[in-house]
């Protein structure tokens, strides 16, 4: 037998005394392999490197026995500690030995010596002395392990039948090591509080597990030497000692709400070394012998948990370990055992490995226990969650689904609600289609119980176990095939109607689980018949809406899977026809039937956003609804139904801009579907947003679905199969060229329009004409604009499209326009036509320039009746004067003609419908006219004036009847009319005369002309007082500001007549009624003109004063007699050489006078101290 490196006869070790062999062996010549030094450093080292918060899926240690390779050379019989203990002689528990006698002849005296050790430890409170019994105790477990393989080794090499030593040295190391192993019978159950707190691997704990170690090593290294009994019952009872340990500990958390699965099963590494060992051997002997596999021991254990709720490891039962809730204790070991399959010989773990199963032991024995109906739903949670991680790590197997099934079909209508928590766990709806289906993805990604815990309800987990079996098949179609006739034979009419709220929807999550994970197709068809037995065709209540968002939900699984759902929406179109009928007809139901029709809008959207793209399915969906509600719906209803229509719109428009960078195959494939749901949505939505323009006050949001549904006809005309050219431009002219239609709706519109893509622009640009027809609703919007933000921001995003038309933009590049507000583009508008038309020689150019601005206005009357007539917002009236005052003053040439009927012929109508209106008790006069025409009066006359009112008599009564409704009350501060104004509209009309020193012919041609109508009109003799003085005044301050000398000169003669009248009238008054300071103003106005004169004498013509001087002593000498020449004496002060000049025609009339009169005396005084007066001044100039 070798020893040591020297084969020596049995006999002689068996009949010598130990000195005899000891001096034999000192005296040979034996070379040892291993130096004793470096062997007595191996043998003081522990076997196991304990790592404390074991991970379950963690790699072992290096430094423990499965990491060393130990547990890879017991499966392999290979030696466990090669070059090492060969050494003969060695120490044991302080003696030196042989080796083979202490483990044959004295066997038993060591084993005893060894049972003493543990005694001394198991009471030892001295640290030293329990290390170094600790260190004896793997010393000579080592060796033992050592000696065992080397013999059997040995016999094994040499091809021979076992010596009957080695046979009777082996059934003896097996009765010893059961005495050993019965004295340490029970792992501590308070681990590691029974741990003697040393170094790791170095207290009573590791020393138990290493024996328990060594002695399954020593039974399977023997076992085909005495048969797999002995270590088929040791196992056994170890991992019963293993399991009682873990079931104190198990107790201790019963009452924890920590899920099973992350409840710690291994205190430490090395328990889970010595579970590795048994698994890897009782497995292997198993395929070697035909005995029982590892979970064939453990599950034997286990059933006798389950039905003893008890688990001891010998016959005494006072040392049993009760378990608090064994169903749970079972669940837990099952996980953690089954994780050991993970890990490989030497240590290494992979979470992709398939784990071994034990389906028969959980579906005959586990499951039952488990879905009992004395299990509460807190205790079902906790059991369903390792059942699911089972589930996902295990084969597929149908047999504990169909188990499952069967308890929860009867209690689907359950909350599944833990008594105690909050009710809103299981009170909640999901809010949309979309979300139901991310949960029910979420339960179908599960890949096992962890990330639920306590928080998803035992049904949750049923559901994730249904997926995961469905989905971690090789043929889930098989699977199903499997299970369907075990499902569908539960489900039937009586038992949908018995569900309650809660039922159906658990019974919903049920079948998109299944259409998720299953067969799409096949499930969802099957799907619509229970769902409309639950509710879809005809509104119950509550409970309709959620069988509606599961069947939409539905939908979206089937897009989401790429499979077809065209027959389930022709399946539903009549729920969903009467879904919107009962919604219009206004019953009972209708805002449920209103519910589901946002539903189906919401969901039309999201499916087409999915990711499945296109599908004609979902646009199947939408048509059926979409054109009646488009057409009957009206207020925040139609929004939420405009909201979506735009969604689609846009999304389509977005699918189609992707299918054309894409390649051909899949342009093709797509298109298809592209075209028909872009078919069906053009063809029912079109005709009904062409109706919602007569709407009186349109939504906003139905512009921009007018415009992104343009958008789309205007893409769709590159598919072939869709006449949506046609309904693009029916959209177009409907909504931006139409005048019925509402200015804000057109303005909005066309803004979306000129934003869109560049198929929309285009229709903007397609033709000189169709511009001008939008410039025409671009006025239309800045004509009936009022100050509120979004109106005016809308009409100045439609200026900034009107300036990039081609045709405005030519027109417009001639004004100095820099600013894009609406009102300076008008201005800039008007200003360039009417620059444009005045350069036009030819009467056909000019006629085609009038008919554009008939287009570009439209009938402008009538748009502005509304705020004329007090219908519009206040601010409209202000406004509409603001447009026509720009419009009369800008281009009045244009707007005016001989042929007033003409449509581009509105002055005349402009100015008699702002400026005169006619009131009556019935009708009278809006609020605010009246500070409208004091505002905008100067910009109409100065468009009137621009008309040559000497040649055209229509132009010069209309505005002679200006002047004589609106001058004295305009020049009057006391009137109701100017108070509060700061500004003289007949001011600002003559300010261009004003401001300037050499100002424009036209300009000075407007001044004379209006101090010709004010003189003639108001400086008639006889005349009221209180009206000449106001009229005066205004004189005044119009010849005060004006800065131009000849200008002064040339109003001279329009003015001179008129102001001696008025100076001869005081001097014939008396003097209580002459008007305070009327002299002074007279004289200041003749003082001013008259040293104009003097300083440009060539301003007028020779003696073109003088009539006027004869003509004021002839008409006035008869009446006011000597009179008149008080008046001249004032004159001759201011200029004599003019008086001078017409003392002579003077002389005559008052000679004519007095041979008609016959009387001389008075008048000739008169004269004669007018000329006396003369005369001095011209000495005195001189």
């Amino acid at each position: 037998i070798p020893c040591g490196g020297k084969e020596m006869d049995s006999d002689e070790f068996l009949d010598d005394s130990f000195e005899e062999s000891l001096r034999e062996i000192e005296t040979s010549d034996v070379v040892y392999s291993t130096p004793p030094s470096a062997t007595k450093r191996q043998q003081d080292a522990p076997l196991f490197a304990c790592v404390q918060d074991v991970e379950e899926l963690h790699d072992c240690s290096k430094e423990g026995p499965v990491g060393r390779g130990l547990l890879s050379s017991i499966i392999h019989l290979t030696d466990p500690c090669p070059n090492q203990f060969t050494d003969p002689i060695t120490s044991l528990f302080g003696h030196k030995v042989v080796v083979y006698q202490a483990f044959s002849r004295d066997l038993s005296q060591n084993f005893l010596l060894f049972r003493y050790q543990l005694n001394s430890l198991i009471n030892c409170a001295d640290s030293g002395q329990a290390n170094a019994i600790i260190s004896h105790s793997n010393t000579f477990l080592s060796i033992l392990e050592c000696f065992v393989h080397r013999q059997l080794a040995c016999h094994s090499q040499q091809q021979q039948q076992p010596h009957p030593l080695v046979v009777r040295i082996a059934a003896d190391l097996v009765v010893h090591l059961m005495r050993v192993w019965s004295q340490m019978d029970l792992l501590p159950t308070d681990i590691p509080a029974r741990s003697l707190q040393r170094a790791p691997g170095r207290d009573l704990l590791h020393l138990t597990l290493h024996l328990h170690w060594t002695t399954v090593a020593v039974l399977y290294r023997m076992s085909q030497l005495l048969g797999p009994s002995a270590l088929l019952e040791h196992v056994r009872m170890l991992c019963k000692s293993l399991l009682r340990s873990a079931a104190a500990r198990y107790n201790q958390w019963a009452k924890s709400d920590m899920p099973l699965t992350q409840k710690t099963f291994f205190v430490c590494s090395c328990i889970r070394e010595v579970w590795l060992l048994v698994l890897y051997v009782m497995d292997t002997c198993a395929l070697a012998s035909n005995t029982l596999d590892f979970w064939s021991i453990v599950t034997h254990i286990l059933s006798d948990i389950l039905s003893h709720h008890v688990l001891s490891c010998m016959e005494d039962q006072s040392l049993a370990v009760k378990i608090h809730d064994p169903v749970g204790y079972v669940w837990w070991v099952l996980v953690a055992l089954c994780l050991l399959y993970s890990y490989s010989e030497d240590g290494r773990s992979n979470s992709m490995a398939l784990l071994k199963p034990c389906w028969t032991f959980l579906q005959d024995h586990l499951l039952p226990s488990t879905l009992h109906q004395d299990v509460t739903e807190q205790q079902l949670r906790t059991y369903m969650s390792p059942y699911l991680f089972l589930v996902h790590h295990w084969p597929v197997a149908v047999d504990h689904i169909v188990l499952a099934w069967d308890h929860f079909h009867k209690h689907m209508s359950d909350s599944f609600h833990v008594v105690g928590r909050g009710i809103q766990e299981w009170l909640v709806e999901h809010p949309t289609p979309q979300q139901w289906v991310h949960h029910i993805k979420g339960l179908c990604s599960t890949a096992d119980g962890r990330g639920h815990g306590g928080v998803a309800t035992s049904y949750d987990h049923f559901l994730c176990s249904l997926a995961s079996t469905l989905t971690r098949s090789h043929d889930p179609q098989y699977v199903w095939k499997q299970l369907r006739g075990r499902f569908y034979s539960k489900i039937h009419s009586k038992w949908l109607e018995g569900l309650g709220w809660t039922g159906v929807r658990n019974f919903i999550s049920l079948l998109l689980v299944l259409a998720w994970s299953g067969d799409t197709a096949e499930i969802s068809q099957k799907s619509v018949t229970h769902l409309s037995v639950l509710g879809l065709c005809a509104p119950k209540d509550k409970t309709t809406v959620l069988v509606w968002k599961g069947m939409l939900a539905l939908l979206m699984v089937c897009e989401e899977k790429s499979v077809s759902f065209c027959s389930i929406v022709e399946k539903i179109g009549p729920s969903v026809s009467s879904m919107t009928q009962g919604f219009l007809s206004g019953s009972e139901d209708k805002q449920l039937c209103w519910e589901v029709i946002c539903l189906l809008l919401d969901a039309s959207l999201e499916l087409l956003q999915g990711s499945g793209g296109v599908t004609m399915g979902s646009g199947l969906l939408l048509g059926s609804c979409l054109g009646n509600l488009i057409t009957l719906l009206q207020g925040h209803e139609l929004v939420r139904v405009l909201q979506c229509v735009e969604g689609v719109a846009m999304e389509l428009c977005s699918q189609l801009d992707v299918l054309q960078r894409q390649g051909s195959v899949e342009v093709h494939q797509q298109s298809e579907s592209a075209r028909g749901y872009c078919r069906i949505f053009l063809q029912s939505c079109v005709p009904a947003l062409l109706v919602k323009t007569k709407l009186p006050i349109p939504p906003p949001q139905l512009a921009a679905s007018a415009a992104v549904v343009t958008s789309l006809a205007c893409k769709c005309s590159s598919l072939s199969g869709i006449n949506s050219s046609s309904l693009a431009d029916a959209l177009f002219e409907e909504y931006a060229l139409r005048d019925t239609t509402v200015a804000s709706l057109a303005c909005s519109y066309i803004c979306h329009m000129g934003g869109g893509a560049d198929v929309t622009r285009q229709l903007l640009r397609q033709s000189e004409g169709v511009q001008w027809k939008v410039a025409h609703t671009w006025f239309r919007a800045v004509l009936q604009m009022h100050s509120t933000p979004s109106c005016v921001n809308t009409v100045q995003e439609l200026s900034e499209v009107l300036i990039d038309l081609p045709a405005i933009s030519t027109l417009l590049q001639s004004s100095d326009c820099h600013s894009r507000d609406s009102l300076s583009v008008l201005c800039a508008l008007l200003s360039s036509m009417n620059t444009v038309f005045l350069a036009t020689g030819n009467p056909h150019e000019a006629m085609s320039w009038r008919d554009k601005m008939a287009t570009l206005l439209g009938d402008l009357l009538s748009y502005m009746e509304p705020a004329l007539s007090g219908s519009a917002p206040g601010d409209s009236l202000k406004q509409c004067y603001c447009v026509a005052s720009y419009l009369v003053e800008l281009c009045p040439k244009v707007i005016y003609g001989k042929a007033q009927t003409a449509r581009w012929c509105v002055l005349p109508q402009l100015v008699d419908r702002l400026f005169f209106p006619v009131h009556s008790t019935s009708k009278p006069i809006v609020q605010g006219v009246s500070v409208c025409t004091h505002l905008h009066l100067h910009q109409f006359l100065a468009g009137l004036l621009q008309l040559d009112p000497h040649e055209d008599g229509f132009i010069k009564r209309k505005v002679q009847r200006l002047f004589s409704q609106y001058f004295l009350a305009c020049v009057q501060p006391k009137q109701p009319v100017a108070a509060g104004l700061s500004s003289n509209p007949f001011m600002l009309l003559l300010r261009p005369c004003m401001d300037h020193q050499e100002p424009s012919p036209e300009v000075c041609e407007r001044l004379l002309h209006v101090l010709m109508i004010v003189t003639s009109g108001f400086l008639v003799l006889p005349q009221q007082p209180i009206s000449l003085l106001p009229t005066i005044k205004f004189l005044r301050q119009v010849i005060d500001r004006i800065r131009s000398g000849s200008l002064l000169v040339r109003c001279l003669p329009v003015v001179l007549g008129s102001l001696l009248s008025c100076h001869l009238a005081c001097e014939v008054c008396s003097h209580q009624s002459e008007p305070h300071g009327i002299r002074r103003l007279v004289m200041d106005i003749l003082r001013m003109l008259l040293a104009a004169y003097k300083q440009y004498p060539d301003a007028l013509p020779q003696d073109s004063l003088q009539p006027l001087l004869r003509d004021f002593i002839a008409n006035n000498i008869k009446q006011f007699g000597g009179t008149v020449f008080k008046t001249l004496q004032l004159l001759s002060e201011l200029h004599s050489y003019l008086v001078a000049s017409v003392l002579q025609d003077a002389c005559q009339l008052v000679e004519r006078h007095e041979v008609r009169a016959g009387m001389a005396g008075g008048l000739r005084a008169a004269y004669e101290a007018l000329v006396l007066q003369v005369k001095n001044m011209e000495a005195s100039d001189r």
